[in-house]
């Protein structure tokens, strides 16, 4: 008897979470392992901020957290103890402009930027589909003949 409530009870779990991410995916909110662990997700503020109740390291509690310009977020979005949480894009470099070398990893990268002392930034898409954050110090890339995203890293190819 024991046995079966305890089976019956992780096949709600399972449900449950099942049934929460394709509902999640509908309203439009990003993907992130934060999913597994909250609820109520909402794009709020005119699709700025992402908002949500989070589980806790104390099982069974949660937390109302709210996550600014989620929109500037690299990689996951996480539930850290109750809180959204994310790595942050760097932000343009100071002073004039400086334009993003040509290569093929334009073709898999995104939203490159040239940083403070020449290191390019980029969030560039792996093998699997995920977007990883990647730089390159193009000092070092002098002379090459390509800047090539290899599985999520920027390399220089001679």
């Amino acid at each position: 008897m024991r046995l079966r409530a305890i089976w019956a009870g992780l096949l709600g779990l399972f449900l449950f979470a099942v049934g929460a991410v394709p509902e999640a995916n509908a309203q439009g909110v990003p993907p992130g392992s934060y999913l597994r662990s909250c609820r109520d997700v909402r794009v709020v503020a005119g699709g700025r901020d992402l908002s949500a109740v989070c589980e806790t390291r104390q099982p069974g509690r949660f937390e109302f957290t709210r996550l600014p310009d989620f929109r500037s977020c690299w990689g996951d979005i996480a539930n850290i103890n109750g809180n959204l949480r994310c790595d942050r894009r760097p932000g343009p470099p100071p002073g004039p402009a400086v334009r993003v070398p040509p290569g093929s990893y334009l073709r898999s990268c995104r939203n490159a930027v040239v940083g403070p002392a020449g290191t390019l930034w980029a969030e560039c898409r792996m093998m699997n589909g995920a977007w990883v954050r990647a730089n390159v110090n193009l000092n070092q890339c002098r002379g090459s003949r390509d800047i090539a995203n290899i599985n999520g890293r920027l390399v220089c190819n001679w």
